[in-house]
């Protein structure tokens, strides 16, 4: 009996094509089990995956650490819902944070809100005319609108940065920083290293990967050029096309260092003999 009087506030919003907010993340409903009728499909709005959910399991999620269901007809309607069963965390300060950040969050929020009124439209329009569809198919249909137009795969990564901030505009801003923000830059020295060692050891010709480069890059700038190479700050201009091409053939095994390093006006263009050159992090390589 005390199911019976639990399951049928549920039974009015198990609708196909409805909307639910459960565990943080929001799903649309697709089908129900026709052998199981407290079983039914559900396909999460941000990454397409599909699963099979029991309306027991939904039931039973409930309580004081994860949120409650939450079902609507439509996404908006959905996030006035959530809105307000659950306040989000303090909206966070945009001092600090560029302008063009803060641009862009604005552009992001505002397409994602563009895509969901829009595919609300749509749903309504082929429900009324009785056309079979997805939310896949709709919500392509939708980015195919938007002006200017997006690839479904666009509007899902906006949902998911939305989503992981909680649609706070300055967090979402900040979080376009570079994962080595207030790090160290790569110098000069440095990226023309990678300028050249990339296009050597990299080719199609050789069996390489990514990481072989790396260990060839480090191995050749301890063994070799001795922690050595061209400094772009001490060139005049652009860096000399003789002296890459030597260097070249020190990291080829062709000529020794000591070529270059004896050669006074060659010298001076090089790091200092104190301040070797080394390679990045394996993250920025």
């Amino acid at each position: 009996m005390a199911q019976n009087r639990a399951y049928p506030p549920m039974e009015r919003h198990l609708k196909v094509g409805w909307y639910c907010y459960w565990q943080h993340q929001v799903y649309r409903i697709t089908a129900f089990d026709s052998e199981d009728s407290l079983t039914m499909e559900i396909e999460n709005v941000a990454s397409s995956e599909r699963r099979a959910v029991s309306l027991v399991e939904l039931w039973l999620s409930g309580g004081d650490v994860e949120p409650g269901l939450l079902f609507a007809p439509t996404l908006e309607r959905l996030h006035r819902e959530m809105e307000n069963f659950q306040p989000f965390p303090g909206i966070a300060p945009t001092s600090g944070i560029p302008e063009t950040f803060l641009a862009e969050a604005d552009r992001i929020i505002s397409v994602v809100e563009q895509v969901e009124r829009l595919a609300a439209k749509i749903q309504q329009e082929m429900d009324k005319k009785g056309d079979p569809y997805t939310n896949t198919d709709i919500l392509r249909k939708a980015c195919a609108l938007t002006h200017p137009s997006i690839v479904l795969s666009t509007f899902y990564q906006y949902v998911r940065r939305i989503n992981q901030y909680h649609g706070d505009r300055a967090q979402i801003a900040a979080s376009f920083r570079r994962r080595t923000y207030n790090q160290a830059r790569l110098d000069k020295a440095q990226l023309h290293f990678l300028d050249t060692i990339i296009p050597l050891f990299y080719r199609a010709d050789r069996a390489s990967r990514p990481a072989k480069v790396y260990r060839l890059g480090e191995s050749a700038l301890k063994f070799h050029t001795h922690g050595r190479w061209i400094d772009p700050n001490k060139c005049r201009g652009q860096v000399p096309e003789d002296l890459v091409e030597e260097l070249i053939q020190v990291l080829e095994k062709k000529l020794p260092m000591e070529a270059i390093v004896d050669n006074p006006e060659k010298a001076r263009l090089l790091t200092e003999p104190g301040k070797y050159s080394t390679m990045p992090s394996r993250a920025c390589f």
